[in-house]
């Protein structure tokens, strides 16, 4: 049943009806009458203050949620935002300690001085580029290289002029060659390329080139200006052959060249 607070006024007024309808004149009667009216009115002030400070209990209650509610929704917001903060600073250390493991695998990977692949880099790939060679039938060729009279220039320079022209050499055959030859220094001012997918006829053609842009560039350094020339030996991988006994002839043909007065190409 739907309940209002004019209730018990609507009873009230009925009651009054009621006893003026059965009105007579006799004083006692009417004294009844309104003193039963007073009461019906008290009753009825009675249960509006009751009423009043139920509702006013529930606006409390009320007010009380409210404010519990804001101060878990103030706190929850203080969790997400320090989630938030968390989650980022647990990216930046991810992006950090990937740049560190990318650096360190470069770094155990790369020659320090020249930025190619340092001997035991270039010898791992060599051997996978062997592999490759025997399982699909193609022709893989190698280059050992090796600057000429490299120690008179660092008796006559200095050391620190001898690093730059290692590191000019190495920028010589960075730009000399394609994407998938392989570039590394098997030490001092020995280099070695690995040239995938190549014969003998067209290895010989890329050492040549490379020789001879290798004698036109110009070194400058400590406020002297010079050449330097390079003697290559360079090898087909023939059947059945090993990485090693590869890099062996072409070794041996680079000092062929070395003793046919250097600056020259020879094939093993």
């Amino acid at each position: 049943m739907e309940y209002s607070l004019f209730d018990h006024e609507k009873k009230v007024i009925e009651r009054a009806e009621q006893l003026v309808a059965g009105l007579v004149c006799d004083p006692e009667e009417i004294k009844a009458c309104l003193v039963n009216l007073i009461d019906t009115f008290r009753q009825s002030y009675r249960e509006q203050h009751r009423l009043i400070r139920v509702s006013d209990r529930q606006q409390e209650q009320l007010r009380l949620v409210k404010e519990e509610l804001l101060v878990k929704t103030k706190l929850l917001e203080r969790q997400a935002n320090a989630m938030k903060t968390l989650n980022e600073d647990l990216a930046s250390e991810i992006a950090f300690r990937r740049r560190a493991e990318e650096e360190l695998r470069i770094m155990a990977n790369t020659d320090a001085l020249t930025g190619v692949n340092n001997r035991r880099r270039f010898l791992e790939i060599f051997e996978d580029e062997i592999r490759r060679a025997k399982r699909t039938g193609h022709p893989l060729s190698f280059m050992m290289l090796d600057i000429d009279r490299f120690k008179t220039v660092n008796d006559q320079y200095g050391h620190a002029v001898g690093d730059q022209v290692l590191r000019h050499f190495a920028g010589v055959l960075q730009g000399s060659f394609r994407e998938i030859d392989v570039i590394g220094r098997l030490g001092g001012e020995e280099f070695g390329v690995i040239l995938p997918d190549t014969s003998a006829q067209n290895a010989a053609v890329v050492a040549e080139r490379l020789r001879s842009i290798v004698e036109s560039r110009e070194i400058k350094a400590a406020g002297n200006t010079f050449y330097i020339t390079v003697s290559i030996g360079a090898a087909q991988m023939k059947a059945g052959e090993s990485g090693y006994q590869l890099i062996a002839r072409a070794d041996a043909a680079m000092y062929a060249a070395k003793q046919s007065g250097r600056n020259r190409v020879e094939m093993a």
